[in-house]
């Protein structure tokens, strides 16, 4: 062991609150680290995030699966039944599928139904080959297509419509014939090579666009397309103050439907139902669509924010293009339409006042609807620049607002292909904002390797300080995240696809304190930090021109459960490399022992969460780089701390003596004159 050297000086943290990537490590504020990867700092100490629980699928047949998995990822929603609990909608491959995380997570297909009828009887082939099946009718078939009879499951190979006969392929039929009359269902499906769908819900419908075919309505038992007179063909929609808004298809005009209980609709729904249908705009002159200017984009999201400054306390309709923002206030009284907005062949009405279309952000607007998140009198949403805010009601001077509060993530969001941002999504979930990043695009959909994480509970609203972000959370190509109330409890999921191509289900969990891929298995979490550049003594210039050597350190971690790993890593006045000081193995049992390959654990099956006051970290090796720089011996340092489980790390203290200095550094090879 070497010897202690004299007049060693110290330096570290006691607290640290958040990631700051924005600048070089030696500008930050020593409470914050450079980069932080897969941590939370809520409580001023660092630790792993929450974990993921793994949530198994499961289907009526392996029919269904191969249908789940194989279709293009589209979109999902979370749907809230009026009576009973909420599950998932997912449109994949053109289909519309149910998702229950109170049935065991099964997934069901509930796409529209066709129904044809067997003209004469068929007998059932062996599994693996075909027959000739004489329907009804063919509509809607087509090879390659699914169809079933009595639950089991054919695949059309050829479609003959003069004589209504199809040829199919007997996947899972162990049936022993079909009698005339038997009904064979096909379904009306989107279509499978879209990448992107939207959707929202309103009273007890969800509605589901994808810009090209006619909208498919979901009353919360099965899907049909919208009629003539209900909503049309459009993208982004939004729901508020009574009624649906939808925009174009081409993104560049919108259009507001009939309000709730309106003599459009009808008494067997209470007259609820009126909220599909799009009947006003045929007889009110001037009640027709509104457009965005040219220049701003297509239309990508749209949404009512939340306005605390009126006794109704929803405010105005928010439409979003990448490129801005636009507020528009429409009277309840669509009588009163006529005096604002444009009429359907695109003009602007006659008798037009001042309009109710404001501009409310310039330059830069919300890329995704599924990114944008309403939170408190604010929204949050994926920009081109990174995360920004959009607030409507008063606020304290100073507090964030209408700008980007991402800054300090740009080491991450500024590598994300920005064509594919329209498929990012977030959510408020346990107090934070949680956005997917890191996009790519596959045959299966667009995939997301991260996600970035603001923390509300972390941060001071009214002071005028950049935010604190617990940093990146790495996901394996993750579709989309989601969050809603099931039972009274806030639950956030996110739908990935695993090596296989398989679609996977992921809950994150608040309390879970590692990932758990399966029900015996938990998997600790890897979690890493990288610090500020230490100086000696704390970020005085004096100490950016003192030549030290480093010496030793000492870690202090609370809240530590079960196995944990740690690794120290350093390196010396922005190095580009980082070099192992020391690896080490911590035991704290709970419950359970640890893992027995640690010898020296004891027993301790009633043991609390334990704690290491001072882990004492020993000299590093004394070694040099390629140019034979010493690499113990530095003006800044920067630390690294990999973990591998659960603790929360307290404070580090590193130690180091000060070195004789030249009165000059190594003087370079000049030219000469």
């Amino acid at each position: 062991m070497p010897a202690t050297p004299k007049n060693l000086q110290y330096d570290g943290w006691l607290e640290l609150t958040g990631c700051n990537g924005s600048t070089r490590p030696l500008a930050i504020p020593r409470t914050q680290v450079h980069r932080a990867i897969n941590c939370t700092f809520r409580g001023d100490e660092p630790g792993p995030r929450p974990g993921f629980q793994f949530r198994r699928l499961t289907f009526a047949d392996d029919v269904d699966r191969d249908l789940f998995n194989g279709g293009r990822w589209q979109g999902a929603m979370v749907y809230q039944p009026i009576n009973g609990r909420a599950f998932h909608l997912v449109s994949k491959g053109g289909r519309m599928w149910k998702v229950d995380p109170f049935s065991g997570f099964s997934v069901r297909d509930i796409s529209i139904q066709v129904p044809h009828v067997l003209a004469n009887l068929f007998v059932v082939p062996p599994i693996g080959d075909p027959v000739t099946i004489e329907l009804s009718d063919v509509l809607y078939l087509t090879p390659g297509q699914t169809v079933r009879i009595q639950g089991a499951a054919y695949v059309i190979v050829s479609v003959d419509s003069t004589t209504n006969e199809i040829v199919a392929t007997n996947v899972n039929d162990t049936a022993v014939n079909h009698a005339a009359g038997t009904v064979l269902f096909s379904n009306d499906l989107n279509a499978g090579s879209l990448f992107k769908s939207w959707m929202i819900q309103a009273e007890k419908w969800a509605v589901i666009q994808d810009g090209s075919s006619r909208a498919i309505i979901f009353d919360g038992f099965s899907c049909r397309r919208a009629a003539n007179n209900e909503i049309p063909i459009g993208t982004a929609m939004a729901y508020g103050r009574g009624r649906i808004w939808v925009a174009s298809p081409d993104g560049q005009g919108f259009a507001a439907g009939d309000l709730i209980y309106g003599p459009s609709g009808t008494p067997l729904e209470l007259y609820r139902d009126a909220v599909l249908k799009f009947t006003e705009n045929a007889w009110l002159a001037g009640g027709g669509w509104f457009k965005v200017p040219m220049n701003a984009g297509d239309i990508r999201a749209m949404a009512f924010i939340a306005n605390l400054d009126i006794t109704l306390g929803q405010g105005p309709l928010q439409v979003f293009t990448a490129k801005g923002s636009f507020s528009v206030k429409v009277p309840e009284n669509r009588l009163e339409w006529s005096f604002y907005g444009y009429d359907a062949d695109g003009s602007l009405g006659a008798s037009s006042i001042d309009p109710i279309q404001t501009v409310s952000l310039i330059n830069r607007g919300s890329e995704s609807d599924l990114s944008l998140v309403a939170i408190n009198s604010d929204f949050f949403f994926r920009s081109e620049d990174g995360i920004r805010t959009f607030q409507h009601s008063r606020r304290e001077f100073g507090a964030w607002g209408n700008t980007p509060v991402s800054k300090e993530m740009d080491w991450v969001m500024n590598l994300d292909q920005k064509g594919l941002l329209r498929f990012s999504s977030a959510v408020l979930f346990d107090r934070r904002y949680i956005c997917t990043c890191a996009p790519q695009i596959e045959e299966r959909g667009v995939v997301h390797r991260g996600l970035v994480a603001l923390d509300f509970a972390q941060n001071v609203w009214t002071e005028n300080r950049p935010p604190d972000w617990d940093g990146l959370w790495t996901v394996s190509y993750a579709y989309q995240i989601l969050s809603g109330r099931h039972d009274d409890r806030d639950r956030c999921f996110y739908y990935t696809r695993n090596q296989n191509g398989e679609v996977e289900l992921f809950e994150l969990d608040e309390n879970l304190r590692h990932d758990q891929a399966d029900a015996t298995q938990p998997t600790r979490i890897r979690w890493t930090l990288e610090t500020s550049e230490i100086t000696f003594p704390n970020q005085s210039y004096e100490g950016h021109f003192t030549l030290k050597r480093l010496f030793g350190a000492e870690l202090r971690v609370s809240d530590m459960e079960g196995d944990v790993e740690f690794k120290l890593r350093w390196k010396p006045d922005s190095h580009p490399c980082w070099n192992v000081w020391a690896w080490w193995d911590e035991c704290a049992p709970v419950g359970a022992d640890c893992d027995p390959v640690f010898s020296t654990c004891r027993d301790w099956s009633n043991a609390l969460p334990q704690i290491r006051s001072a882990m004492g970290i020993p000299q590093p090796p004394d070694i040099c780089d390629d140019n034979g720089q010493q690499m113990r011996t530095f003006y800044t340092i920067q630390v690294r701390l990999d973990i591998r489980g659960y603790c929360k790390v307290g404070a580090l203290r590193i130690s180091a003596n000060d070195v004789d200095q030249p009165v000059i550094a190594k003087l370079v090879a000049c030219r000469d004159a």
